[in-house]
């Protein structure tokens, strides 16, 4: 054999060559159907730092629960589910759970997403409603939910409470 020739290895015999069976229940949450997964949630982008009146420092034991009981429910349902759904605004109905424009979030929150690691991104990132002034931010790509903030007080996107 020539020295630019690669050699592929054999397979061990009795080894099976077919791709591993993805299991059902793991297949029919990263599926990405227009809309019809169901969201799965990945910590790998969290912005940690500190000093702001928002962010992971201010989950405590109390807010731990809620969000992870949030998280739960939000699992059962498909992204299209959680999009439609809406609750009372300010004089009328509000979707839930949506996309915001960076453009407007609080200035410290822009500044944080325009730095290298998440200026590729986009100009929207997704927010779940989880109590009544607690939020989670982060961004979603084919049906899975990259965390970003946790945002206690709706400090990001702050609104003029009546």
């Amino acid at each position: 054999m020539a020295k630019s020739q690669k050699r592929t290895p054999k397979a061990a015999k009795g080894a099976s060559e077919v791709a591993p069976r993805v299991p059902r229940a793991i297949s029919s949450l990263v599926r990405d159907d227009g809309g019809h997964a169901r969201p799965v949630f990945s910590f790998a982008l969290v912005d940690d730092s500190q000093g702001e009146k928002w962010g992971w420092h201010h989950l405590d034991e109390k807010s731990a629960k809620r969000l992870f009981d949030a998280l739960l429910d939000l699992c059962k349902l498909t992204w299209t589910e959680i999009r439609a759904r809406t609750g009372p605004g300010n004089h009328q109905q509000h979707r839930i759970h949506h996309d915001q424009d960076i453009s407007t979030l609080c200035s410290s929150a822009q500044k944080r997403l325009a730095s290298a690691r998440y200026a590729e991104l986009g100009g929207e990132i997704f927010r779940f409603k989880i109590d009544t002034y607690e939020r989670l931010w982060g961004f979603e790509f084919s049906g899975m939910f990259f965390a970003v903030w946790w945002d206690r007080d709706h400090e990001v996107y702050p609104v003029e409470t009546n």
